[in-house]
């Protein structure tokens, strides 16, 4: 290959990164926070599942301090594609959460490219309590029932994804009845197809989620693409089923081409 040919092939590289057409890897700098919801605050070291894994994991570096409410970590400039990642909307669900946050640190050592969002913690303080329901002055509910409902913790995070201009979003649960290998829940035609990539590889499984109120529902409504990702959390540990929603986590992204 000639002087020439290089340089051209240079150039165009260039153009076409800088014009976004091209998107490469960028590497985690100090990762980039702020406070999401100052009213669902809670100590999630208190629940000790937390903290045990955390440690057994050296995914220790980061002091999940939420006192003071829950926080949007942020790898990239705000460019490109915009994904948001949700785990912990039902505290009881504590897979969901490490799971997010095993991801947050592979995109520390690994770079991604667009931006990603991640939401360990949706709602700290029932995480701290590990309990599914949350109390919001004196009234219990199911908080992934009333995301469209405003001033909850849920629809918070869907005002935050729209007013940042989020394309896809990854709402992370762990529950009862789910398969070994994990299960995917879609809605619309391309979720479907990005539900399937995901099942191909990783043998999960695909089902469609009409329930009205949850995250990934009323995100559809307001044009983002989204899925909702599940393990077993009963006699499963928290180690395996973990590990398997990080899979699959990963496999959502490489669709994307954001990892």
């Amino acid at each position: 290959m000639n002087f020439k040919t290089l340089l051209f092939l240079f150039l165009t590289m260039g153009i076409l990164i800088s014009s976004g057409t091209i998107n490469p890897v960028v590497y985690a700098a100090p990762i980039y926070n702020q406070t999401l919801d100052t009213e669902v605050g809670g100590n999630v070291y208190l629940n000790p599942l937390i903290g045990s894994y955390l440690e057994q994991n050296s995914l220790n570096t980061i002091d999940f301090n939420l006192e003071n409410g829950s926080r949007v970590y942020r790898f990239g400039n705000g460019k490109g594609k915009k994904i948001l990642i949700c785990g912990g909307i039902h505290g009881d669900e504590v897979q969901g959460s490490l799971t997010v946050i095993s991801f947050l640190y592979y995109l520390k050592s690994h770079g991604n490219r667009g931006t990603i969002y991640l939401i360990p913690f949706a709602i700290p303080i029932d995480t701290e309590k590990n309990t599914r329901k949350y109390n919001q002055s004196g009234t219990v509910y199911d908080p992934n029932r009333r995301a469209d409902i405003p001033g909850t913790p849920v629809n918070k995070i869907l005002n935050f994804a729209q007013d940042h201009e989020i394309n896809y979003l990854i709402d992370i649960h762990s529950g009862t009845g789910v398969s070994e290998q994990g299960m995917v829940y879609y809605g619309n035609e391309f979720e479907e197809k990005w539900a399937s990539s995901i099942s191909n590889q990783t043998g999960c499984v695909m089902q469609t989620n009409p329930v009205n109120g949850t995250l990934r529902s009323e995100a559809s409504t307001r044009n983002i693409k989204a899925l909702t990702l599940e393990v077993e959390k009963i006699d499963q540990g928290v180690d395996g089923p973990v590990q398997t929603e990080l899979n699959i986590l990963k496999k959502a992204c490489a669709y994307l081409r954001v990892i």
